[in-house]
């Protein structure tokens, strides 16, 4: 097996890097799913949201940025998707034609010319890897195996997963989660989570499947150490020592390797995580759990830092999922509907500013009955769907109403008395949320071929 080391600047590689789908069939829990009420439940009046929004949060002077990346050349947009009409709406989903780049993305890859990403960020309503993983699962049988995606260094907290390459910590590192707000400098990484060694720590990854791209996301700082890495059988070592913070990645090409490991050596480290992906035209679905997050809590992120991470990763498509934790603040009056109306719409500005051409797509909540320790029900459910999907619509993206897809009013009871919704009365079950993946992934591939004026029933 051989490795290729490649340093440069990433303001001279501005293409970044192919996304990749990691692909993880997973079984459902309940033998039968609920059946799906069609119709939308009664609303209470929507909210507005402004139209315009400035990003709250001051950031601290740009950081110096080191790529280390092989980036494709960009291919341009199939014209025959740009073509077709396409229908405001597909079942649960609604705003399709915000859809319309992701979907020539995809037609790239189907022509074997390109690589598909997506980057999808959520509370624990994606924990586990299940949500992200039925969808992975889906896409990837669709449009070919990328691989396992972006992957943390450890867990931190104790329902991440990377179903195919599960990080083991050897030795611990100190863990910081973006929803704990324990970054000044608000350098988390695509993740939203930041490890910095304690002492000699080590993190040690197996992927399920052979891969043939590797990389290591972190960052450069005043009198750094070194990182210690292994790529199947091969040892590297590169240096983190930098005068300034600034972004790096340690990009390799590697055949067929399965067996990863990062170690810190000396001096201070941080590391955001690594990638694991496939070449060639497929995709790529990375699934970044942060549980506890408000929706507020990305604008943590420094502005400039999640801009290079974002644009590094190169995805098609952003997916957003919170609003559950938001809930307990809306109940508590501790938040009013417009300012989460507020803080959504920014939320997407920042991650966006990375790569603006992206589509994105927010997907609402689904039904509660509490949310924390404080009780829930349709009054505060109903305004925080609304007004994601207003936000939603006003940034330019597409909506997925989860909340509509459990059949609206009432609707946690049910799932709750078929093994579909869990007794902590917040979040679904694997089964539960195998049915919402489902849900979408249908829709998105009948949209997807609407787009490309094909029969859905073939898909």
């Amino acid at each position: 097996m051989t490795s290729r080391f490649v340093t440069r600047s990433s303001r001279c590689a501005s293409s970044g890097l192919v996304l990749i789908v990691a692909s993880l069939c997973l079984a459902c829990g309940a033998s039968e799913a609920p059946p799906v009420a069609r119709s939308t439940p009664p609303s209470p009046v929507r909210p507005a949201v402004p139209a315009t929004l400035s990003a709250p949060v001051a950031s601290e002077p740009p950081a110096v940025v080191v790529a280390v990346e092989e980036s494709e050349a960009a291919t341009s947009p199939s014209s025959s998707s740009s073509r077709r009409p396409l229908p405001e709406t597909v079942g649960e989903l609604s705003g399709v034609p915000q859809l319309r780049s992701f979907f020539d993305a995809l037609a790239r890859t189907e022509a074997g010319e390109a690589k598909t990403r997506v980057v999808h960020l959520g509370d624990s309503s994606i924990a586990m890897d299940q949500l992200p993983g039925f969808l992975r699962a889906r896409l990837q049988e669709r449009f070919g195996d990328g691989g396992p995606g972006f992957i943390l260094l450890g867990e931190p907290t104790g329902n991440y997963r990377a179903l195919r390459a599960q990080p083991r910590m050897v030795d611990p590192w100190s863990i910081c989660p973006i929803s704990q707000r324990c970054r000044r400098d608000g350098h988390y990484g695509l993740g939203g989570v930041a490890f910095r060694n304690n002492g000699r720590s080590e993190t040690r990854w197996r992927s399920t499947e052979p891969v043939d791209h590797f990389e290591v996301w972190f960052a450069g700082v005043p009198n750094g150490g070194r990182l210690e890495l292994t790529i199947g059988r091969e040892e590297r070592e590169v240096s983190a020592a930098s005068p300034e913070l600034e972004d790096r990645w340690s990009v390799h090409q590697v055949e067929g390797a399965q067996n990863f490991r990062v170690k810190s050596v000396g001096g201070r480290v941080r590391v955001y995580g690594i990638v694991l992906e496939n070449e060639g035209a497929n995709l790529v679905w990375d699934g970044l759990s942060l549980t506890g997050a408000y929706t507020g809590r990305l604008l943590q992120f420094d502005e400039e830092h999640i801009k290079r991470q974002v644009a590094r990763r190169d995805p098609s498509l952003l997916v957003l999922s919170f609003g559950g934790n938001d809930l307990r603040h809306i109940a508590r009056e501790r938040i009013t509907i417009p300012e989460l109306g507020e803080q959504t719409r920014a939320v997407v500005q920042r991650l966006r500013a990375g790569k603006p051409e992206m589509a994105c797509l927010v997907t609402g909540i689904n039904d509660h009955l509490q949310s924390g320790v404080a009780r829930i029900d349709y009054r505060h459910v109903e305004p925080v769907v609304d007004v994601q999907r207003l936000a939603a619509e006003a940034e330019g993206c597409a909506f997925f109403d989860v909340y509509a897809a459990m059949g609206g009013r009432g609707s946690f009871e049910r799932w709750l008395s078929r093994g579909m919704a869990a007794r902590d009365l917040k979040h679904l079950t694997r089964g539960g949320r195998r049915v919402i993946a489902e849900r979408l992934a249908d829709a998105l591939l009948e949209a997807y071929a609407i787009s490309q004026g094909r029969d859905e029933s073939s898909n």
